[in-house]
């Protein structure tokens, strides 16, 4: 068997019109991930494939140029926290609060102490800006940087230790791209691209790939621009690396046959799509038209990105290898394409996912059976001579059209773009170059994926401000006034209370596995898994709501979604450190004793006894599997989180 593993590392564009980044995520995930991805895979005779979109490069360039004068968080950081203004404090306290609660807070007790505070003193805010700062120091930081070996020692932080801090990190951020090349050179590990600002090309070609969708009412074909996504790309790309990718992920594995041909008339050798876009077998590398194409399997990298990160890393490797073996036995001689995302997942795993992907690696070199390579050491023996247009998202396109505030963004760009085309023939040739480059950040899936249902983010007003700044830029380069729409926000502003609550009364439901009354839940808490706050998980979950609260002895979840099959044949986990003992249960049998009740018939029901806790504040998740795999791990985001002793009297009214 060959392995292929493809890390897909991607930021988009956060510069505004005055060159400032607005939002720090480059820089963070600069001195949590980007370094400490390779680094990890170069302490074991393996390769893999690593996917760096442009605009990550051409930012990362910044902070190793100039950084203190263009990111904005990164400026403010500098300042004394007495100096901050109020609305300068808030952004800091926004960004400083934005770790993941319990793998990046809760270990550094500092950091945990300040975390839940609303007001902070100057000195406090200080302290929250470093313990922020250091839950975001990667593994290799944190064993490697004296300063930062150091500081995780101290209990309370100077200003002059923050300043120690920021230059420290900034410094580190010159070393990542080199570090790639490096490894590039001696062929541990193959770089490829993703056209330039990350835009979903099928869309660019043609509005019509989105079959059985509504699509915007002014469209046409942007295929020119679709052509300069690609060629730009492998413009940046050698300008970094000193020669051409030999292959590209499409944005998000977006494609169809129009895109195809605009890959192969660029030179490209191969691209990386999902299984979900072929009927025949995905365990091998095909030639459609002379380019290679290979297919990422779905369950292996989605297991990597969305569900090992709520169980034992040493539990996680060896359900990974088992599922590679039961692949080479029903294909032997398989080529196996893991595909996913190389940062995001991380922050949710403990340890930023050092443990696991340690662990991975050293079973991967331990294990006969499994070759490790590049996509570019793959050989097609087979043509390919249909694919399915989609991505990698539900295998279609309806993350980023669609949606009513998706298509009226659409809208909005394609007018300006019929405006530009009006009055091209007047405008000099800097400006256009500028128009142009404006417009292609402006066709990134980014913006389309935060607008409308699917996700939501408490940044998604700063994505749509970015979107629309840069049309409304276009129209005063053309010496044009800006059309009063895009000046009003097309998102709504949302934070984690738009797909969460907690419980406010106590329950008492019956343990039925039906809707009883309407009222058996009222006042539970909730979680919508359908509008999953970060993760960028690709397959369609049976289970879309969770409810869940607790009365005086029992704590009671509640799962709503597609259950017929899972009520057959799936197995239910709690998870919980504060748990006394292992609990999983066959959903295909109604269960009822003085520790557990459980009923699935129309929705699954359960019941624990809060004498199974050894702790009175209980963190707990739920693990669904069907034939030893995991399929859904329960909420998708967080933890079902409850206080047993609580009464919720400061809820009560009269």
């Amino acid at each position: 068997m060959k392995l292929s593993i493809l890390w897909h590392m991607h930021q988009p564009y956060y510069t505004n019109s005055e060159g400032e980044i607005i939002l720090p995520w480059v820089f963070l995930h600069a001195v949590k991930d980007y370094y400490d991805m390779p680094f990890i895979l170069s302490n074991y005779p393996l390769k893999a494939t690593f996917n760096i979109t442009p605009t990550l490069l051409n930012q990362l360039a910044v902070y190793s140029k100039d950084a203190k004068k263009h990111d904005r968080f990164i400026k403010l950081l500098l300042k004394q926290a007495s100096a901050l203004s109020e609305s300068e404090r808030k952004f800091i306290v926004k960004i400083s609060k934005s770790a993941v609660f319990e793998t990046m807070v809760k270990p550094l007790k500092g950091y945990l102490e300040l975390f839940n505070k609303n007001n902070y003193t100057d000195s406090e805010l200080e302290n929250l800006q470093v313990w922020s700062l250091l839950s975001y120091c990667g593994i290799f930081l944190k064993n490697n940087s004296q300063i930062v070996k150091d500081l995780l020692k101290k209990d309370r932080f100077a200003y002059e230790d923050k300043l120690l801090l920021v230059d420290e990190l900034v410094e580190f951020t010159n070393t990542i791209i080199p570090f790639y090349k490096k490894l590039f050179r001696q062929g541990t590990i193959e770089l490829s691209t993703t056209p330039y600002t990350h835009p979903i090309l099928p869309l660019l070609i043609d509005m019509n790939a989105a079959a059985n969708l509504p699509v915007p009412k002014n469209h046409f074909s942007l295929i020119d621009d679709a052509k300069k996504q690609i060629f730009k790309a492998i413009e940046i790309f050698s300008n970094y690396f000193g020669e051409k990718p030999k292959g590209m992920w499409p944005a998000e594995g977006a494609v169809d046959k129009k895109t195809i041909k605009l890959f192969q008339d660029a030179g490209i050798s191969w691209i990386a799509t999902d299984q979900d876009l072929i009927d025949k077998n995905h365990y091998k590398s095909y030639s459609f038209e002379g380019l290679k194409i290979v297919f990422r399997d779905k369950g292996l990298s989605d297991a990597i990105g969305f569900v090992y990160k709520a169980i034992r890393p040493e539990d996680a490797v060896d359900d990974f290898i088992k599922r590679l073996s039961e692949i080479e036995k029903n294909f032997p001689g398989a080529e196996v394409f893991v595909i996913l995302d190389g940062e995001n997942a991380w922050e949710f795993y403990p340890n930023n996912g050092w443990d696991f992907l340690n662990m991975l690696y050293e079973r991967l070199v331990g294990t006969s059976f499994i070759e490790t390579t590049t996509i570019s050491e793959t050989n097609p023996e087979e043509t390919l001579n249909e694919i399915k247009a989609g991505s990698w998202i539900y295998g279609n396109f309806s993350t980023w059209v669609g949606d009513p505030k998706k298509n009226r963004a659409w809208e909005m760009l394609f007018e300006a773009k019929q405006h530009y085309l009006n009055n091209k023939s007047r405008l000099n040739n800097d400006v256009c170059d500028k128009i142009d480059e404006l417009f292609l950040k402006a066709e990134a899936s980014d913006w389309f994926w935060w607008y409308g249902s699917g996700h939501h983010s408490e940044y998604e007003y700063d994505f749509d401000e970015l979107f629309r700044e840069n049309l409304i830029n276009i129209y005063k380069l053309m010496d044009i006034e800006p059309p009063k729409a895009l000046f009003i926000p097309i998102t709504d502003t949302k934070d984690i209370e738009a797909f969460s609550t907690r419980p406010k009364f106590y329950l008492k439901p019956e343990i039925d596995g039906k809707i009883t009354t309407f009222f058996e839940w009222l006042g539970s808490g909730f979680f919508d898994e359908a509008v999953s706050y970060s993760a960028m998980d690709t397959s369609i979950k049976p289970i879309k709501k969770i409810f869940y609260g607790m009365d005086k002895n029992f704590i009671y979840i509640r799962l709503d979604g597609d259950i017929e099959d899972l009520k057959r044949k799936a197995y239910l986990k709690i998870l919980s450190p504060q748990l006394t003992k292992e609990i999983s249960l066959p959903l295909n049998i109604a269960i009822f004793n003085k520790d557990v009740l459980l009923a699935a018939y129309e929705i699954i029901e359960l019941a624990l006894n809060k004498k199974l806790f050894n702790e009175d504040k209980v963190n707990l998740r739920i693990e669904l599997s069907v034939d030893e795999k995991t399929i859904q791990i329960l909420p998708g985001v967080g933890e079902i989180q409850l206080n047993i002793k609580d009464d919720f009297s400061h809820n009560w009214f009269v």
